[in-house]
This record gives C-alpha cells, structure tokens and sequence, in this order.
C-alpha cells in the first residue's frame, strides 16, 4: 500500500507556475508552513502548493535514521536529467559528478543545523559539451517537531545553448593565478578550479588542442594535468611547482572528486598538498617512495669543500657488490 509520503509527492498536478525564481517561492512556502516552528511536516504540504515544484523536486527519507537514508520521490526532470533510476535507492547511488552530488553533500549540514540551505552550482554535460548551471534548496522536514524524517529539495535550472568557452575560462583562470596571494587557501581554491577546467577540456578536446597549440605546449597522455597546468601558469613555470600541481589534479581524477570533494579533500588530507602528491606517486608506482630514503641513507658521509660562488657540482656515483653507494667523482662547471 502506498504511504502518505508517497501519494503527496506523487499525485501532483504538472506545473502551472514559471520556474523563474523557483528555489526562492519554495523557501517561502516552507517558512510559511513552519508558522514559527522549528521546521514543518511533510503532511502539512498539500498537492496545490507543490504542484510548481513537482517535476523538479526530490524527497529524502530519513525515517530510518541518516545512514539509512533513501529518495522516496524523484521529479521527472530530475530524473531524466540524471537517467538513473533512483527512486527508492540509498543516497549513494548518486552517480559522481552529476546534479544531485552537490545537494547530496549538504545533507549531513541540513541536518546538523536543523535549516534550509540554497546554494548555486555548476555540472558540465560532457556528451552534449555544455554546462549546466543551476540553483538548489534543501530543507528539512519534522512530525513532531524534533526528529526529522524527510528532507525535500528543489532544483532549478535551464539548459544553456552556449557551448563551454575554454578561452574564457583560461582567461580568467590565468588573471587568478596571477593575482591569487601565496596563503594555502588560495591555492587549493585554483587547483579547484583548474580540476574543473580539465573536465571542460576532456569535453571539448579540440578547442583544447587549439589552446595548446596557440601556447606552444605539447601534451602527452601520461602528462594531461602538466599540460592544462602550463596553460593556466605558463609553461616556463617552476617545474617542481607543476609536477606536483599534476600529482594533485590526477589524484582527484583518480577518485573521480568533484570540485567540492577534492576541495575537502586538499583541505583534510593529513601533511597537506605534499603528502597528497607523495599518496598519487606510491598509487602509480607501488614501492617508490620507499626507496628513496633507503638508497638515501646509504651514502656516505661525504661533505667536499664548498666550491667558489659560481661553480656547479655533480657527482658521479656507483652502486657496491654489498649494495653500499660509492661516490666515484665530481665534476665542476662554472656557471656563468
């Protein structure tokens, strides 16, 4: 038998209500119904005053607690926008980097702050090479007052006609490099960006060639972060700088990270942006990093003479039968 919850949401008239300021006109409807309480039931919603926000609305219920948490109801728009069946799934069948993955996000704060939230966010479409911008609010809902049981969402957008403009976003990307502070946030904040510029750049390959080719980059497939970095840095940047930039950004593509999760990420990861670099490297090759420290203390305590300001050392060493490093030269180029 079908619940109330269920019939409320589902026996809906279509929309008869332009979406413009759609998120808007439902935080009202949900302050209203509130009428000075904490937050109001989904019973106290009727189909009349849902009816705007049928096919682009969502119902969370939380009736066995957060971690069991499922989508009760899914709008047809919604729904056809994703083209996943979800309705009556657990919230971690929502595909990673799509228009609910934001949203799904904020759930854990609706809840902990017992209020609505609105937000803006942006997903790229990268078969119909578009973007889509759109706007959400989450809110939640209570019987009794206290405990919440559902959270509903709206979610309005419109699809746009203009294809991603690359040059643009390079453009503005690379005004930010050159103005950003030194502080870590600011640079976690454009690597967050630049993470959305290579989606954009996966999705429209050739404009991204032209971009290359323009800045006289050449690309390599196991270096497609390097690449996109020298777009947006210049490709005489510090080499270190951008290896481990690269390191970063192909970590995120690695764990499929939206801009929000490798955001959280670069800002929680114990040791920092180093320590997420050193984590990619030992991914792609097991066993590296270890060695390095192990060859390392087997040198010899070998400290020459410093050299006249203006000459370069390089020395010249050799692995022993008993597996000790044997420093065998040096050689002096003045620098001029």
């Amino acid at each position: 038998m079908m619940d109330a919850a269920t019939q409320t949401m589902r026996h809906l008239p279509q929309d008869s209500m332009a979406e413009r300021r759609l998120c808007l006109r439902f935080f009202t409807l949900w302050e209203n119904l509130a009428a000075g309480r904490a937050m109001p039931a989904l019973q106290d919603f009727t189909a009349s005053s849902l009816a705007p926000f049928k096919n682009r609305s969502l119902l969370i219920d939380l009736q066995d607690g957060p971690e069991g948490a499922s989508f009760r109801y899914v709008g047809e728009r919604i729904a056809t926008a994703l083209a996943v069946p979800l309705q009556g799934a657990p919230l971690d069948a929502v595909p990673a980097q799509n228009l609910l993955t934001h949203l799904i996000a904020r759930c854990p704060d609706v809840i902990a702050n017992r209020a609505p939230i609105t937000f803006d966010a942006e997903v790229c479409d990268r078969e119909e090479n578009r973007s889509l911008p759109y706007r959400a609010v989450l809110a939640p809902l209570s019987r009794d007052g206290d405990h919440i049981d559902f959270l509903i969402g709206v979610l309005s957008w419109r699809q746009t006609s203009t294809p991603l403009d690359l040059g643009t976003e390079l453009t503005q990307l690379r005004e930010t490099a050159q103005s950003a502070g030194r502080t870590r946030a600011a640079l976690y904040d454009l690597l967050v960006r630049i993470h959305g510029f290579a989606s954009q750049c996966a999705a429209a390959p050739e404009e991204l060639a032209v971009l290359l080719r323009d800045s006289g980059i050449r690309t390599q497939k196991r270096a497609r972060e390097t690449a996109i970095l020298k777009l947006v840095f210049g490709k005489d940047h510090d080499k270190t700088r951008l290896t481990e930039y690269a390191a970063a950004l192909a970590l995120a593509t690695r764990e499929d990270l939206d801009s929000a999760a490798f955001h959280a990420r670069l800002t929680s990861f114990s040791g920092g942006l180093k320590a997420m670099v050193r984590a990619e490297r030992q991914a792609r090759n097991p066993g590296t990093d270890a060695v390095v420290p192990e060859v390392l203390a087997t040198l010899p305590d070998w400290r020459p003479n410093p050299g006249p300001t203006g000459e370069e050392l390089t020395l010249r060493a050799r692995r022993t039968g008993d597996g000790q490093i044997e420093i065998i030269g040096v050689t002096v180029r003045k620098i001029s």
